[in-house]
């Protein structure tokens, strides 16, 4: 979805699988991961078992690794990213929540190149609706003072997950969505023009509900993600 590829963002995965998605892109030259456990890219870096499953992303050398706070390095960074993605832990408590604000994401653009997409993991729309859409709702709302039209373009999508369930995520950038190209159709397991269309498609259980936005004043998310499991769970 992305018109370059070339410098690419992870905040979260510090177990490397995103890295070594990402890493398969030909184009793709530089990959920064921001992740706040040195431990868990240490381990996955080094740990031969643990290493083969990212299949040594984390040793790649377009790759750096900085143990560091997503809020901080977003707030410093002098750089800009063709592609940011978020692939951070659920907004269970205050501390992950800010990590999913309309400041948070306003500063994110601040990081993105011209016509760079950013996509973020945002739960279960099943298993959490209404924070699913709250995300949604965070994202679309997010004002975006250096752009003309003043905010992002945004496509909700989701899709099953066998060791998560139903799971959802929400990509945007500042200039509209283009279509989906598949360069790569012959080599990828999964993704097809018809499972793409079919991942924006959400059933009567999972479609669209009213949803307050997050913000560092609210942190509504936290507790429609809290209360959304509890219901399947507690």
């Amino acid at each position: 979805m992305a018109p370059r590829r070339a410098s690419v963002l992870i905040l979260g995965g510090g177990d490397g699988m995103a890295a070594r998605e990402v890493l398969k892109y030909p184009k793709v030259r530089q990959v920064t991961l921001v992740d706040l456990d040195p431990r868990v890219t240490e381990i996955f870096r080094g740990r031969p078992d643990l290493a083969v499953l990212n299949h040594g992303a984390l040793n790649d050398p377009r790759l750096t690794v900085l143990n560091t706070d997503a809020w901080r390095f977003a707030e410093t960074a002098p750089d800009s990213f063709d592609v940011i993605i978020v692939d951070l832990p659920d907004p269970k408590n205050i501390a992950l929540s800010k990590l999913y604000t309309r400041q948070f994401y306003r500063l994110l653009s601040e990081r993105l190149s011209a016509g760079g997409v950013l996509v973020t993991q945002a739960g279960s729309p099943l298993f959490a609706r209404q924070a699913f859409w709250s995300v949604v709702e965070t994202i679309e709302g997010t004002e975006l003072p250096q752009l003309m039209d003043g905010h992002w373009h945004v496509t909700p999508y989701h899709s099953y997950v066998p060791s998560f369930g139903e799971w959802g995520f929400v990509m945007a950038s500042a200039l509209p969505l283009r279509e989906m190209s598949f360069p790569q159709a012959d080599r990828m397991r999964y993704l097809t023009p018809e499972t793409w269309r079919g991942a924006q498609v959400f059933g009567a259980d999972m479609s669209r509900i009213d949803a307050a936005p997050n913000t560092l004043q609210s942190h509504a998310l936290g507790r429609y993600c809290n209360d959304g499991w509890d219901e399947w769970f507690r």
